[in-house]
């Protein structure tokens, strides 16, 4: 396609009407955003659509996605991406998902990697390490969140700052209250879920940023240790944003990675 990135289709999931932002071609990735949702801030995704097909659809209750009832829990979600999976009647995918959106890509794995080629894992939520706290995004103020999102808060606010007036402040609170209803309690994980990380057979890329705040990098280890043969890859001077703050390095790994399995 040649579109921006930020510009989509609609399809049509069971009775929720997804809107998917598009772009490149080659083999599929499919994209799963975070807490935040598809931001006008830059993540990559268009130098990785240089050499491969992007799909990054907002969720449902995100972005200018439907709502769809089906959509209680993250379970939910994950059951619902496999149906958009057949909507889209995709072979060989190679799954990214960052922050939440990492946490949905494993709760997609766990269930059904038929359609999937590879996983990749950015800042993933989804676990528990015990002892090691994780930042409450949930109490903070916007300028707190700031500052535990990012290892360079000032590079960060001046990037808002140039994307300010293109973002709906409406969508903003509509994707924060859809993130409360499906990471609040408990907070960013899913109790479950670490005990069936040992069914993906998937070659798995754990991608981190070094200075994480909110999942430190124990969090990427214990991931590593629960996925057998998982290649893990950190970021210095990066913290849980790291499609934020280096687009092109989380590109650049990615499409190394990917290629690396298409070979």
């Amino acid at each position: 396609m040649s579109s921006a990135i930020q510009t989509g289709q609609r399809i049509m999931v069971g009775r929720c009407e997804v809107h998917v932002h598009r772009k490149g071609a080659g083999v599929p990735v499919l994209y799963l955003h975070g807490t935040e949702g598809m931001s006008e801030l830059g993540t990559g995704l268009e130098s990785l659509a240089q050499a491969h097909d992007v799909i990054a659809p907002d969720h449902p209750g995100y972005g200018q996605s439907g709502d769809s009832d089906l959509v209680e829990t993250m379970s939910d979600l994950a059951m619902f991406y496999l149906d958009l999976l057949d909507t889209l009647k995709l072979e060989r995918v190679h799954l990214v998902g960052h922050s939440m959106g990492g946490w949905l890509a494993l709760e997609i794995a766990v269930r059904n990697s038929g359609r999937l080629a590879s996983l990749s894992l950015v800042n993933a939520a989804g676990i528990h390490v015990q002892g090691v706290d994780k930042g409450d995004l949930f109490i903070c103020t916007p300028e707190e969140s700031v500052s535990l999102l990012n290892h360079d808060a000032q590079a960060a606010r001046a990037r808002q700052a140039a994307a300010a007036g293109r973002v709906d402040p409406r969508v903003i609170y509509r994707n924060r209250v859809s993130t409360a209803r499906l990471c609040w309690s408990p907070r960013l994980f899913n109790p479950s879920l670490e005990k069936w990380l040992h069914r993906i057979s998937l070659p798995t890329l754990i991608l981190w940023g070094e200075s994480d705040q909110v999942l430190p990098l124990a969090y990427a280890h214990q991931l590593a240790r629960c996925i057998g043969g998982a290649r893990l890859v950190t970021v210095p001077a990066c913290g849980h944003n790291l499609p934020y703050e280096h687009p092109d390095r989380f590109a650049s790994e990615l499409t190394t990675f990917i290629r690396s399995q298409v070979a």
